[in-house]
């Protein structure tokens, strides 16, 4: 009777068990690497709790109303109104009350890299108040990327609020802003991420395609809409005076530069011309921040958010919040100066 042959076990077994235990080994050490980026990401870089937004047919978009955020170790508050302002009612509780409305897109609005406590539509009140000697009221009706077309919706929605001045903060870039532009994606949030991971994914990996060429709108059909675009923005720029006027408010229309705008080798972009025969035809006050961003010999990059050509750091909303407050004062005659920014604005 033959004897059965017995096959060795070799080494393959315990070569499976060692690539299972490297590769458990691998598992583990990637759950811990991601659970402690999502901790740094909360805690120490401040995301996971991005501003919310509401799609609507006629604004596009507004921030969701009601609502407190806190991003990069700053505060975001929403009021009732969707405005990044403090709450108010819709009419005036004292006849001598002054009152503001500020329209614009992400240079007021300023983002979660810009505190509460210092954009220029919350350091004019004090400053209004102090040189008008009235109670002042302050509204914030911005939101990144709007044109006039997303202002003039959002007014015939809300009102002006009673307002005595409506400032209108425009840069170049929103002579042919409309509504499609650019598809609403990751930057205009509808929900909370249940991860900050779960946000650099959705949002930042966007932002980067963005930048390298790969956007929503073909260049090709941009520029056949072009003309109409153009033709859209400023017909609702001119609306949007009109029906402020209507209303009883002076207006005061702001051209705000960008840094490449600014200085002796900067040169402003064709928007600027476009925007300042509207106003002009318009017979509006206008004024740009050519000189707000120049302070005591302050360099002028400290003005603008750092690797930023566009949006405002704490500074630049300081300044431009005090030539907005003076240009206001004089368009409604009212006494009183203005404290420029300060000396060490950084």
């Amino acid at each position: 009777m033959p004897q059965a042959v017995e096959t060795p076990a070799g080494p393959r077994p315990r070569r499976k068990r060692r690539l299972g235990r490297v590769a458990g080994g691998l598992l583990v050490a990637l759950v811990v690497a991601l659970a402690a980026a999502e901790v740094v990401l909360r805690t120490v870089v401040g995301l996971g709790d991005p501003p919310l937004y509401v799609l609507d047919d006629q604004i596009e978009y507004i921030h969701r109303p009601s609502s407190t955020y806190h991003r990069f170790g700053n505060t975001v508050r929403i009021n009732q109104w969707s405005m990044r302002a403090d709450e108010f009612p819709a009419v005036k509780a004292d006849p001598r009350e002054l009152r503001v409305l500020l329209m614009g897109d992400s240079v007021l609005a300023g983002g979660g890299r810009v505190d509460q406590s210092e954009l220029a539509a919350t350091v004019i009140g004090p400053e209004l108040a102090r040189a008008s000697g009235r109670p002042v009221v302050v509204g914030n009706a911005s939101a990144g990327s709007w044109g006039p077309p997303n202002l003039l919706a959002y007014a015939e929605r809300f009102g002006f609020f009673e307002a005595d001045a409506v400032v209108l903060v425009l840069n170049s870039n929103d002579y042919d802003d409309v509504p499609g532009l650019e598809p609403i994606g990751p930057q205009w949030p509808t929900r909370r991420p249940l991860l900050a991971l779960q946000e650099v994914a959705e949002n930042y990996g966007p932002r980067l395609l963005a930048r390298l060429g790969i956007r929503g709108r073909d260049t090709a059909a941009r520029a056949a809409t072009h003309e109409q675009d153009v033709a859209q923005a400023l017909g609702a720029l001119r609306a949007l005076i009109d029906k402020a006027r209507d209303r009883g408010a002076r207006v005061v229309v702001v051209q705000y530069l960008k840094q490449s705008e600014l200085g002796s080798s900067g040169t402003p972009e064709p928007g600027y011309a476009a925007i300042r025969a509207v106003a002009d035809a318009a017979k509006v006050r206008t004024v740009d921040t050519s000189g707000a961003f120049t302070a005591n010999g302050v360099p002028r990059r400290n003005f603008f958010l750092p690797g930023d050509n566009v949006h405002p750091s704490a500074a630049g909303q300081r300044a431009l919040g005090a030539l907005i407050a003076s240009a206001v004062m004089q368009e409604l005659g009212l006494t009183g100066t203005v404290d420029p920014p300060s000396r060490d604005s950084r």
